[in-house]
């Protein structure tokens, strides 16, 4: 049986105690000091979960957790976070793994995964051809479930330059009416501007701002894709009707109040796994995994063992290939969750009607 690993993280300190470590008695501890004894702390196998494909072929992986949230992974020394990520692949490397997957914040660690496979000698995949793909597929099948047109519609990307953003961009900038690139940096923007419009096929006006809630303005869909942990947009920044199509996890919208609005927020990167799987210590339902972790699952039951996402910008053509792939082993979008709850028929009705009335 083909074998690979998984590298992931608690996202914050909850998660952590309730789902990673289930000491809940530490969350009573002082939050400054817990955080500090993480940084010593030995990347651990949480456990090994069998894959099955609709083919018959069957794959195991090693789940290994790095004991780092979010805000740690992003503010202490990069070589710090690179070396405690190199020791979690060690440890899969002792497991006799064929290949290494990077979940979340991991994902872009030491040059996308480049310096973590050179380090292993083992191939590294982060994830990000298939959680590209994801985020396309749901947002036009929600632009289609409020029964829009995608030609029609204004769409805004935040978090536009970085490698998800950038290749949602390429694709959308093909496909709808307006697109607005949002992220910090102008000159960036004005970059991915400028090559999105010499490409060919590209019909969108196109649009930069770095206010995010400037750029919202009048949208229609939003898919946010940053690596900052923490509320960029709340949903009263948004226009009814619109739907929010957010990949980044911990969310970058907030959720206090967003069944009271007539503001749709999407989970993005959520996929249906053809075996019955429970990652539940991942704050996931049962049988849905990450697109990140999914893209991983699919190479070993098709016996690929190669950095497949690692380094480098994303190809139109990786996308098609892993979305062949994916369909061949049986996964496929989950159905759309709004901060984990089941988004249901009358949900989708309420949208309809608040865009009805925006008109």
């Amino acid at each position: 049986m083909n074998t690979f690993a998984f590298l992931f993280h608690p996202f914050d300190l909850p998660i952590l105690f309730k789902k990673g470590i289930k000491e809940e008695s530490i969350g009573r501890m002082n939050q400054r000091f817990v955080e500090r004894t993480l940084r010593w702390l030995e990347p651990i196998k949480r456990e090994s979960a069998k894959i099955k494909s609709i083919t018959g072929s069957e794959a195991l992986c090693e789940m290994i957790m790095v004991p780092l949230i979010c805000d740690q992974i992003l503010n202490m020394d990069p070589k710090f976070v690179l070396d405690k990520t190199i020791k979690a692949a060690e440890l899969a490397v002792k497991m006799k793994v064929s290949l290494i997957g990077l979940g979340a914040y991991l994902s872009p660690v030491g040059r996308r995964g480049v310096l973590i496979s050179k380090a292993v000698n083992t191939p590294v995949t982060s994830g990000t051809t298939y959680t590209i793909s994801t985020a396309i597929e749901a947002t036009i099948k929600a632009t289609e479930s409020i029964g829009l047109n995608i030609q029609n519609t204004k769409i805004t990307i935040i978090g536009a330059t970085g490698s998800i953003g950038k290749a949602c961009a390429s694709f959308l900038a093909r496909k709808v009416d307006t697109l607005v690139l949002s992220a910090r940096n102008i000159e960036r923007l004005e970059k991915l501007k400028s090559e999105l419009e010499q490409m060919q096929g590209v019909s969108a006006k196109i649009e930069c701002n770095v206010n995010p809630k400037e750029s919202v303005k009048n949208s229609d869909i939003v898919v946010i894709s940053t690596s900052c942990p923490s509320e960029i947009l709340s949903v009263f920044d948004l226009p009814a009707g619109c739907i929010v199509c957010d990949i980044s996890v911990p969310h970058n919208i907030t959720a206090s109040d967003a069944e009271q609005t007539d503001v749709l927020v999407i989970d993005g990167g959520l996929v249906q796994v053809p075996s019955p799987v429970d990652f539940e210590y991942l704050a996931l339902p049962p049988g849905v995994a990450y697109a990140c972790l999914s893209e991983a699952m699919i190479l070993a039951l098709e016996g690929r063992f190669e950095s497949f996402s690692c380094g480098g910008e994303i190809s139109y053509e990786k996308i098609i290939e892993i979305n062949a792939l994916a369909a061949k082993h049986g996964f496929k979008l989950a159905n759309f969750r709004s901060f984990g709850k089941i988004v249901d028929d009358a949900t989708i009705e309420r949208i309809k009607k608040a865009r009805k009335n925006r008109k």
